[in-house]
């Protein structure tokens, strides 16, 4: 691997983790709405050293839409309850932007999961409940039902992670292809 390409993957694992750490930074200090900004910002910046590239855009969104379903489903079934939402069924911006960092993520630092989806499948099957009895500690989220919660969160995890890591490869293979026909002509 050439040191212009560590570069980049270093650069888009610092600013995902940059997104990570000021959403939660930022929900703690009471200013969620600015900490989500500042996510998106980040996300911008991104999305602008890719050159705006069309599949890392699609990339992003189809994160933010599994990751909001999923989200959406968690809340729905009371799986988790988000402290300082406007609705009871209501889902934090921080969290739908959160996604989309950790797509970054899966597109830089955690890239060799790509390859084997089975791998990022257990990878979410163990950070998601990380994340949620995190998330608990902080007093930014509830787990009505630890016990069986817990379970039903990592398995969701799992198969969104599953799913984006095939998505990953895919919108790789895709962006490969294009680079290639380009270089051709």
């Amino acid at each position: 691997m050439d040191m212009h390409k560590t570069f980049y993957q270093f650069f888009y694992a610092l600013i995902a983790i940059l997104i990570l750490l000021s959403q939660i930074l930022g929900t703690l200090a009471g200013f969620p709405h600015g900490a989500s900004l500042f996510g998106i910002a980040l996300i911008l910046l991104y999305l602008a050293s890719r050159r705006w590239d069309a599949a890392e855009i699609r990339f992003l969104l189809v994160t933010f839409v599994v990751g909001g379903a999923y989200e959406g489903l968690a809340v729905h079934q009371e799986w988790i309850l988000y402290q300082g939402t406007s609705g009871y069924h209501a889902l934090p911006w921080w969290m739908l932007v959160s996604w989309m960092s950790l797509a970054i993520l899966l597109k830089g630092l955690l890239r060799g999961l790509t390859e084997h989806p089975f791998r990022t499948l257990l990878l979410g099957l163990c950070v998601g409940p990380l994340f949620a009895i995190t998330g608990e500690q902080m007093s930014l989220l509830t787990i009505p039902h630890p016990e069986s919660d817990l379970k039903l969160i990592g398995l969701g995890w799992g198969c969104c992670f599953g799913l984006l890591a095939i998505l990953a490869k895919e919108n790789d293979d895709v962006t490969k292809s294009r680079q290639e026909k380009q270089g051709s002509s």
